[in-house]
């Protein structure tokens, strides 16, 4: 993905995130969930725009060197995503940090992905060249 794309991407979902506040605001009981599920929606949905807005324009081109994926960091972090997600589940009131976890958890599930397929098309590469 290039970075006008992404660029475009991120400034769409921010402005979808805005209006999603605004409208949470003005209609505190809009949503038919608990304000827990509401919380991980909206971490999930910040690493959304962190990952259009910033990593994929920016950071992706400042690595030297980009990653060519592994099975153990795949599953280090799938590891890492299913603890914050129980760590969640395992807390008593819902809090700010709930938001801080969805981004964990929707974060580690995207590198894990990232990481399979990585490792995945590497292994073909080294396949069709040997």
């Amino acid at each position: 993905m290039n970075k006008k794309v992404s660029l475009l991407i991120g400034t769409v979902l921010l402005v979808l995130g805005v209006c999603f506040v605004v409208y949470g605001v003005y209609v505190p009981a809009a949503f038919p969930w608990s304000s827990r599920v509401t919380y991980l929606l909206c971490g999930g949905y910040l690493w959304l725009v962190f990952k259009f807005l910033l990593d994929v324009p920016f950071l992706q081109g400042m690595r030297k060197t980009p990653s060519n994926g592994s099975l153990l960091r795949a599953v280090l972090f799938l590891l890492m995503a299913v603890v914050f997600l129980l760590m969640e589940l395992t807390t008593e009131p819902a809090s700010v940090y709930t938001v801080a976890r969805g981004f964990i958890v929707v974060g580690g599930l995207n590198e894990c992905g990232e990481n399979l397929f990585r490792a995945v098309r590497q292994g073909r590469n080294n396949e069709e060249a040997g």
